[in-house]
Formats: C-alpha cells, sequence, structure tokens
C-alpha cells in the first residue's frame, strides 16, 4: 500500500477569512492551493458568476486526482458548508493512493463575518452568509472527525495577531493529535456500514422508502411531493428512483446507484421491507478488505458493529411496530422489554440517546414531537394486523358503496399489502355496509364524476379550496332548478346518500359573501375546469 498523502479542506462560511489563511496556509503545508472562486474566474472570466456547479466541481476534482496520483498535497479553499460538500472529498472522491484529510474549521463568529464582507471589494449577500454559518453550527451536522477526517483544526483567524505562528503551530501539533485519536478509536469491531457516508445513505434510504413506500406516485398529492424534490419523476430500478431523488434530497454524494442496490438487498435480507415482523438477530454486512484504506479518518458511533446492531435493532422494530408502548410503563423502558437482548436492562438512557441522535436528525419524527404514545417512523403508522382491517374497510367502500376515489386507493393497497405479505387470500371482512349505490363506475360517463380519476381532482380542488368549472348532463333527470349550463362554484365535500354519491357545493355568487348550498349527484355531473389559485 502507498503511503499516505495528507490534504487539507478549509472550511468557513463567506468572508470568515479562508482567503488569506489559505494563502499562509498553502507554502507552509507545501500543498497546492485550489479555489472555487478560481476556477470560475478561469471558467467564466469572473470569480462572482457562480455557472454551473457540476463545470466547477469536474474541474476542481480533475485537479486534486491528478496532485494526489503524483504524490502532491492539496489544499482546498471553498466554504465546505455542508456536510455532503465535505463528504464528496473525504469519504466519496477515487483517488490513486490513500489520504489522510486535515479539516481546518475557520471558527470566525458570524458577526465578524458580516463586518469582513463589508470590508471585501466582492461582497456576499449577508443572508448566504448567516445562512452558511448556521448550516456550520448545526448541532447534528457540523463538522466533525467522523466524516473522515484524520483531524479537524478549530481555528479563528480574529484572534490571532500572528497567524503564520498560529498555523505552524497547528501544523506542529497534528501528528500527535492524528495518533491520539486513532487509538482512541482502536477498539471499534468495524462493518460495512462503518463509514460515515455509508451509513448515512442507507439511513436517508431507509427514511425515503418511510415516506413514499415504493417510490410511486399513486395519487395527485405523492406525485406532487415527489415532483418537488425531483422534476421529471425519475424511473428506472429502485435504486435508481432512489439514487436521484437522494442526490437532489440530501447531496449527489448520496446518489450512488450501484451501492444503494445493495443497501435494498441488505434492508431486504434482514426484514425491513417485510410488514411481517422478524426475531431474527440482525447482521451487518462485512467490512470490506479495503475499509481501513479508504477511510484514514474518524468513525461515526455506529461504526462498531454492537452499536450499529442495537440501533437498527430499534428502527426495525418501529417500523414493524409503530407507536409500540404501554401504558403506565415510561416509553424507554417498554422498548427495552420489547427488545429483549438488544439493550440491557437500566439502558433508557443509551435507548434515548439513540433515538435523539438518529430518528429525528435523519428526518424519521419531527424535533419536539410528543413522544408519550411511542415512536411512528414515516408512514409506519399501524401495525399489520390494523392495515388488513383497514383494507376491509376500503373494500367495503369501494365495492358497496361504489365510492369512485376508493377503487383506485383499493388497488394500490391491495397490491402493497400482498407484497409485505400483510394481506391473506382467505380473509373474511368484519363489517359489511348495508346500502349499496346504484351508480357502478364501469357503467358511467368517462368524464363523470362517479368515475375515479375525476373523482381524485375533485378531491384536490376541495382540499385546495379551489374553485371548478362543472357541467351537468343534459340527459340527467331534473330535480327542482338546478342549473342546466356549465357552472362554476365551490366544491365542499363528497357524500353518501341511500343509494349514490353526491357532491355538496357553494354556488359562485358574484357581488356576495356566500351562495346558495347544493348538491348533485356525482354520475350526473363532469369536472371541466380547476381554476388555480389566485
Amino acid at each position: 500500500m502507498a503511503a499516505a498523502l495528507r490534504c487539507h479542506l478549509l472550511i468557513g462560511p463567506p468572508a470568515s477569512g479562508k482567503t488569506t489563511i489559505a494563502a499562509l496556509l498553502a507554502p507552509l503545508l507545501d500543498a497546492e492551493l485550489f479555489s472555487t472562486d478560481r476556477i470560475r474566474e478561469e471558467l467564466y472570466g469572473d470569480s462572482m458568476i457562480q455557472g454551473h456547479w457540476h463545470e466547477v466541481e469536474e474541474r476542481l476534482h480533475a485537479g486534486v486526482q491528478r496532485c494526489v496520483a503524483e504524490g502532491r498535497s492539496v489544499l482546498i479553499d471553498a466554504t465546505h458548508a455542508r456536510r455532503p460538500w465535505r463528504l464528496a472529498f473525504t469519504q466519496r472522491l477515487e483517488l490513486a493512493r490513500p489520504v489522510e484529510w486535515i479539516g481546518w474549521w475557520l471558527r470566525t463568529p458570524v458577526e465578524v463575518c458580516l463586518e469582513w464582507n463589508q470590508q471585501r471589494a466582492r461582497r456576499v449577500p449577508e443572508l448566504v452568509v448567516q445562512q452558511f454559518a448556521a448550516a456550520l453550527n448545526d448541532r447534528d451536522f457540523q463538522p466533525d472527525r467522523q466524516e473522515g477526517f484524520a483531524a479537524l483544526v478549530d481555528f479563528d483567524p480574529s484572534l490571532g495577531a500572528d497567524l503564520k505562528a498560529d498555523l505552524q503551530l497547528e501544523i506542529a501539533r497534528l501528528d500527535k493529535r492524528i495518533a491520539a485519536a486513532r487509538n482512541r478509536e482502536q477498539a471499534k469491531e468495524l462493518h460495512g456500514y462503518s463509514r460515515l457516508l455509508d451509513l448515512e445513505r442507507l439511513l436517508y434510504l431507509m427514511q425515503l422508502l418511510s415516506r413514499f413506500p415504493g417510490l410511486s406516485a399513486g395519487d395527485a398529492t405523492t406525485r406532487a411531493e415527489l415532483e418537488a424534490i425531483c422534476n421529471p419523476l425519475p424511473e428506472g430500478s429502485m435504486a435508481q428512483k432512489a439514487a436521484a431523488l437522494l442526490a437532489q434530497l440530501r447531496g449527489e454524494c448520496y446518489g450512488d446507484v450501484e451501492a444503494l442496490e445493495a443497501d435494498l438487498l441488505w434492508l431486504q435480507s434482514q426484514g425491513f421491507l417485510d410488514a411481517t415482523p422478524t426475531q431474527q438477530p440482525l447482521e451487518p454486512p462485512m467490512a470490506p478488505v479495503e475499509l481501513s484504506e479508504k477511510n484514514l479518518g474518524g468513525w461515526p458511533p455506529m461504526a462498531d458493529r454492537s452499536v450499529f446492531i442495537r440501533v437498527f435493532s430499534l428502527l426495525r422494530h418501529l417500523l414493524h411496530h409503530p407507536f409500540d408502548c404501554e401504558k403506565g410503563v415510561p416509553l424507554p423502558e417498554h422498548l427495552i422489554a420489547q427488545l429483549a437482548g438488544v439493550y440491557m436492562p437500566g439502558e433508557a438512557s443509551t435507548l434515548r440517546k439513540d433515538v435523539e441522535r438518529v430518528l429525528t436528525p435523519y428526518g424519521f419524527r419531527t424535533r419536539n414531537d410528543n413522544v408519550r404514545h411511542g415512536y411512528g417512523l414515516g408512514t409506519a403508522v399501524l401495525s399489520a394486523a390494523r392495515l388488513r382491517e383497514v383494507h376491509q374497510v376500503v373494500s367495503q367502500a369501494a365495492g358497496r358503496l361504489g365510492d369512485p376515489t376508493a377503487q383506485d386507493l383499493l388497488a394500490e393497497l391491495d397490491e402493497r399489502l400482498r407484497w409485505g405479505g400483510v394481506l391473506r387470500e382467505d380473509e373474511l371482512p368484519v363489517r359489511v355496509f348495508a346500502n349499496r349505490s346504484i351508480v357502478h363506475p364501469d357503467l358511467v360517463r368517462r368524464d363523470s364524476l362517479a368515475v375515479p380519476e375525476q373523482a381524485e381532482k375533485l378531491e384536490a380542488a376541495i382540499a385546495g379550496g379551489q374553485r371548478v368549472l362543472l357541467e351537468r348532463f343534459s340527459d340527467a333527470a331534473e330535480h327542482g332548478e338546478e342549473p342546466r349550463d356549465a357552472i362554476r362554484v365551490w366544491p365542499l365535500q363528497l357524500l353518501f346518500h341511500n343509494i349514490g354519491w353526491y357532491l355538496a357545493y357553494e354556488d359562485d355568487a358574484i357581488g356576495h359573501d356566500h351562495g346558495l348550498i347544493r348538491t348533485e349527484r356525482l354520475d350526473r355531473l363532469a369536472l371541466r375546469q380547476v381554476e388555480s389559485q389566485g
């Protein structure tokens, strides 16, 4: 194995003194200096022009890879304010030889950054300075040795009178700091998800799947949420869809299709993707032979095999038993009893810390959420038995009441529950509706509101408080003084009454605060337009 090369990242918000420190530090380290501002100037003629990040990144990565292959150290001058931007170098970038990454975190107070920003010829908007400073001080995702840094140096350029001497002193301390940190981590039993990049990719994948099961849009609301992340919606295998969504949502370093395919296989093998609970002991993948060469820096707490098994066993239990709790028993103690052998009695504080470090930071639950009733992960809010009951109720509503929107919901629910092994072929309904709709969706006009696709659009308009243009079919029976032409109304609610589904709506009464409330059977109406809000 080639000797490790020491390379360096500057970290800090705009106007924190990075350019000044870079000019002093590069010759002290005998390192090639790379600056994103300089690359922008080379590409676009002006460092203020942001241009296309992929073009800047491609040139930056190519330069770093070339220097490392030649055995030359590098110093990269950029904000590196967000974790994915740092991981892109410390754990994602393929290099020709092992590298010890040193992070130089400029802890310049934000008020000093704002003051220095005003003195610069090239000013950055104050909001950008504040946003980047806030990202660097995020309690859960601030720079940390676990990101793959052999050492992380805290340095405040606003305090030193002789910056060069202070930097020389920090350089002289590096060897001892790195050796001490490695000695503290020797006892860790590594596994396939020990690197922070691999661990976070797995966690983000699980959170994505818990929020959007199947990564597909079966309804308009889910489609809109997915399109807000990635538009157009990604296609291909589950791993390809996940890669596109995670790259946009969390950072490009997490969008590795090949690695995500392996992650999905591991989740499947360990029972995470099944609705039926499993008691099998959780087994992380073996650590690759080259793992220690890939990461010459620090490790996250879950890099240790026993800690990983403990935390992921808790996650799996919560997916299978959402909101698991017992009245009168403190929640941590109840979960410890359910996870017999995973947590030892008396480890309530350990379980609480695991929740604080994983469930909230990685998006499985809302910060400061009330946890008296247990934890739920994403869409995992009901047990398998209760899901079967929900299926029976929806099946009755769709079949006997002829609910147009329930038809599509039933088809998707039926498919997913069978995939997960929740639904049994011999399941008998425990509830039956007495009334039956006289209108069958297959026998009405395709533009009728009784058709599932049209009814779904109407429901979205009701939820969004949007006015719609309706048309009453000319061959429909007349009752009273219903309007015959196209009408603009405010849809209020869908109602089932005796034999069929009705729309309750309010007339759009021009010049008046309120119009007349009317009801009309869905199969007699067509939706011609949903007006945009505002």
